[in-house]
């Protein structure tokens, strides 16, 4: 894992200057940049410091009003793999990374935020579990922006164990993988289908991973890893979910219901099995950021309650749910069919007990 000091020498074999190592498969990096003037440079480094040197590196520039595009540029008339993208104008990181989506031409293609980094041998290690399969999905380390502490990942134990010995995931722990866009290493040859589930897709700034995870679900072969490849840096400042109890509620809610629809509608024509997953998956984040917003404001429970029991009809219940997570079973239950104001009573125990 990278050190402390966010030092990142050149790889031996990196093609920087004019040109990029040949007869190695070209692999796009999509580099999102909103004011992050402070850590973009750091972000960049790690990705010339990798052990796989035939790379295109997109940087999108989304707006911003500090030096970020000037230091893109500059980085970009050292090594000629890194494009700038400067969009006219602020549309959010989902539209920046579709942009660089577009853009890039590599056979593989990886999503990053500007101010996180890779480990060295990120692209390597994914190349080399990629053969016959659409997507390999890695680990992270979140990492205290003051401190530098990695925080433990975000696989469960269990899980990651299972992954390690290759051992065959059920539905409901596949949805415990993580849905962030940055952990996915996926064959170009999917970018089209993962274009047009965002086709039309309002620019909201919550949740908007969880239709590109259902298209990932459905994709014939996704390969886990438990290797820890990406730094994702927290709590740093200005960070969009610094405050995050404190953001705006109607947005959050906005945000989240509309991924939710969309997210449905994607899995409407996959197997069972990947509805399935999908549904653990929607729940899972239903209940954590519901859970979330209810212990700061037990009042906000008959909205929650109705938005929820929405949720429940555009996704549908899956088969064997009762016997995959019976207290989630119990919870929903007293939610559906449990008096409005003793649920409402009961909320803050129902929702420590029911953890999904």
């Amino acid at each position: 894992m990278h050190d402390a000091q966010g030092d990142f020498p050149l790889a031996d074999n990196a093609a920087t200057g004019d040109g990029r190592a040949p007869g190695q498969p070209l692999v796009s990096l999509v580099v999102t940049a909103y004011n992050i003037a402070p850590y973009l440079e750091e972000c960049i480094r790690s990705i010339q410091a990798q052990t796989h040197a035939n790379l295109e590196i997109v940087i999108v520039d989304d707006c911003s009003s500090d030096s970020s595009a000037e230091i893109a540029q500059s980085l970009a008339a050292q090594d000629k793999r890194i494009t700038l993208v400067r969009k006219s104008k602020n549309e959010g990181a989902l539209y920046a990374k579709l942009d660089g989506i577009r853009y890039s031409t590599g056979s593989y293609f990886l999503l990053c935020d500007g101010d996180d980094w890779l480990s060295p041998h990120a692209v390597t290690t994914c190349l080399r579990h990629i053969h016959g399969c659409d997507c390999v999905i890695f680990d992270i380390n979140f990492v205290d922006h003051t401190s530098r502490t990695p925080h433990p990942n975000l696989y469960p134990a269990a899980i990651r164990e299972k992954i390690a010995r290759g051992q065959k995931l059920s539905n409901f722990e596949w949805a415990s993988i993580n849905h962030m866009m940055q952990l996915y290493f996926y064959d170009a040859r999917v970018k089209q289908d993962f274009l047009a589930i965002y086709s039309g897709y309002p620019p909201l700034p919550y949740y908007e991973e969880l239709p590109g995870f259902a298209l990932t679900m459905s994709f014939n072969r996704v390969r886990p890893i438990p290797d820890v490849l990406y730094q994702y840096r927290l709590n740093r400042p200005g960070q969009s979910t610094e405050d995050w109890w404190h953001l705006k509620r109607s947005v959050k809610y906005l945000s989240l219901d509309t991924a939710i629809a969309t997210t449905a509608r994607t899995a409407t024509t996959a197997s069972r099995d990947v509805q399935e997953i999908v549904f653990f998956k929607l729940l899972k984040i239903a209940f954590a950021e519901y859970r979330g917003i209810l212990m700061h404001n037990v009042k906000e429970f008959p909205r929650l309650r109705n938005a929820l029991l929405e949720i429940l009809g555009k996704i549908g219940t899956p088969r064997h749910f009762f016997l995959t997570s019976p207290k989630a079973y119990v919870f929903l239950l007293a939610l559906k069919l449990g008096p409005p104001s003793l649920v409402q009573l009961a909320m803050p125990r129902l929702l420590k007990i029911a953890r999904l």
